[in-house]
């Protein structure tokens, strides 16, 4: 008869031989037993392997109860290596990988020996993917895929660890002799061409290399530690392959931040976040105080300044998800603050990222937001930054020009910072320029930062915009920002950064603390 592994992937469902006490043969050798086979189907619905039962032909025929039972085993087969295995190449997946490397250190511990680890991220595939199409770029993953099946060795593991990154563990290897490995895998994959529709597609890889002792923490950080030498390669034009080193200050720096990124994630996850708040007052009776909502990550017993966590936020994309936070929060304190009926109504500085207003989805939630959170428009006031606003410019102008319509306000923060050109002012419709600290904290001693200071204020003033002059720590400094004309300003002179609650009572108690 046709051998029973056949004739089940033929049918794709439960086989039988022999159940009828027949001894049919296989490769010419009779079989003394009863054999009932099921499919196991896990990816792509591509049969994956056979689940077979064995019995004694003097026993019983298989019944239907024995049927449903080695489906019920084929499927659970079938989920143990959609668990364990990528869909796509067939390689270990993430969570396989993670679990063989945390063994392989705890081997090293036990044994001696060093393995080495490498992280392979193709470059530009997103490119690929944005212009032909995830098809072609499924065919360049599977393809590496099997270039590295084809020169690693039976015993070293090879996973898909990601969208376009693999991970490979080799066994009884130096970081060295890796990074040697890394640098023919690096050349044989970046020769590779592959032709869709008569279209030749290829690209180069990034990898990043480190050497796996007893002295690592654990399998996380080895994992880490090569993710970032990989991303310190890339950031120099990809096709690289990096050694990772902790002399290196470069690869120092990035861990550092990716250190930070997971204490970011676990903040938003935790809700570790507050807000602060720093006064902002008018120099002449006629103004309405401000406020400027500032944010800080609390770790413990310590409160974390921004300085500490935007940077490495930013560089990970998660600007998008902080501003939420923020906004939403934000708009909450506020909307409790207000249902208090207090005697000072300020207006309430919001920061966001370029990241957040490049994206549609944000602006919408933005939208969302301020019309559910029933504070008045008008208290609201939105800050970006000069850098940032320039470099987005016709995103900026798109999500301020939708947020002016709801009636919110708009600052141009730490003007004079960046690139400093008047001429973009008129492209965006805000209403208040910040000036830039470091041009504000010496304007006592500096001649030439008090002569741009009183030159931004004029060029604001024309332009029908009010100026508030950041960092002003000196008696000194608010005279003479007064006598230029300066209409606010900002710093520890009038208050240092306190939780947003704390300021609104304070404020709201002694009314007369909302003007200078």
């Amino acid at each position: 008869s046709d051998h029973i592994y056949d004739k089940v992937v033929a049918s794709r469902a439960v086989e039988f031989v022999n159940n009828e006490g027949d001894c049919y043969a296989s490769d010419s050798a009779p079989i003394p037993y009863r054999l009932m086979a099921e499919p196991i189907i896990s990816f792509a619905d591509k049969v994956d392997g056979v689940l077979v039962i064995a019995n004694f032909l003097s026993s019983k025929p298989f019944s239907n109860s024995d049927k449903n039972l080695i489906t019920v085993m084929a499927r659970k087969a079938a989920k143990i290596i959609q668990g364990s295995y990528d869909g796509i190449t067939g390689l270990l997946n993430r969570v396989s990988f993670e679990h063989l490397v945390g063994h392989s250190l705890d081997d090293i511990r036990t044994n001696g020996g060093q393995h080495c680890l490498l992280h392979i991220n193709i470059d530009k595939l997103h490119r690929i993917n944005e212009t032909i199409g995830h098809d072609a770029g499924d065919m360049i993953i599977r393809t590496f895929a099997s270039n590295l099946v084809e020169e690693l060795r039976d015993t070293d593991a090879i996973a898909r660890i990601g969208g376009d990154e693999f991970g490979i563990l080799i066994h009884s290897c130096s970081d060295t002799k890796g990074k040697a490995i890394a640098e023919k895998l690096a050349r044989k994959l970046g020769a590779v061409q592959i032709d869709r529709d008569g279209e030749s597609l290829g690209t180069t890889v990034s990898i990043g290399v480190v050497g796996m002792t007893e002295t690592a923490r654990n399998g996380e950080q080895l994992m880490k530690r090569a993710v970032t030498a990989c991303e310190v390669g890339k950031e120099a034009g990809g096709n690289s392959v990096q050694l990772y080193e902790v002399e290196d200050a470069r690869l120092m720096e990035r861990e550092k931040n990716m250190w930070m990124v997971g204490t970011v994630h676990a903040a938003l996850r935790e809700d570790r976040f507050a807000l602060y708040s720093q006064p902002i007052l008018p120099l002449k009776q006629t103004g309405r105080a401000h406020v400027e909502i500032l944010l800080r990550m609390l770790d413990d017993d310590k409160v974390i300044s921004p300085n500490a966590f935007l940077p490495a936020s930013e560089r990970y994309q998660m600007m998008i998800e902080i501003d939420r936070w923020v906004v939403q929060n934000s708009l909450l304190q506020i909307a409790e603050y207000l249902d208090t009926e207090p005697d000072v109504k300020p207006v309430f500085g919001i920061n966001l990222s370029g990241q957040s207003f490049c994206t549609a989805e944000f602006l919408d939630f933005t939208l969302e937001a301020l019309q559910a959170s029933r504070v008045p428009s008008e208290l609201i006031c939105f800050e970006i930054t000069e850098t940032a606003a320039v470099s987005n410019l016709v995103s900026a102008q798109g999500f301020i020009n939708a947020i002016r319509r709801e009636g919110c306000e708009f600052a141009l923060d730490d003007f004079g910072a960046g690139l400093s050109s008047f001429g973009y002012l008129k492209s965006f419709d805000v209403q208040y320029l910040k000036i830039d600290g470091a041009l504000v904290r010496d304007i006592e001693t500096d001649k030439v930062n008090a002569a741009m200071v009183e030159s931004v204020n004029q060029i604001g003033h024309i332009m029908g915009l009010k100026t508030i002059a950041e960092f002003v720590e000196t008696p000194q400094a608010r005279t003479m920002l007064g006598k230029m004309g300066v209409d606010y300003i900002q710093g520890y002179l009038i208050g240092k950064p306190i939780p947003l609650r704390e300021l609104l009572d304070d404020m709201n108690a002694r009314p007369a603390l909302t003007a200078l």
